[in-house]
């Protein structure tokens, strides 16, 4: 994980993050791609969704073995 990214994981979450809060986000990230891409009615900003996908990438950086196909990644 490259430092920027980990200055943002680090500043995104305080806490350790299990597999399950991992898929959580990645339900998460779907459901508001779907509300903007598709349903044109987006619920959060665009920085909070890029705050939300930084995370999950870090998330996978750390976490490889967590990846799964249907990741939005």
């Amino acid at each position: 994980m490259d430092s920027a990214a980990q200055q943002t994981y680090s500043k995104t979450y305080s806490k350790a993050y299990s597999q399950k809060d991992y898929l959580d986000l990645c339900d998460e990230i779907w459901k508001h791609s779907r509300l903007y891409y598709i349903e044109n009615a987006p619920i959060i900003s665009d920085f909070e969704f890029d705050k939300l996908f930084t995370t999950l990438v870090a998330l996978e950086s750390e976490h490889p073995e967590w990846i799964f196909p249907g990741s939005p990644t």
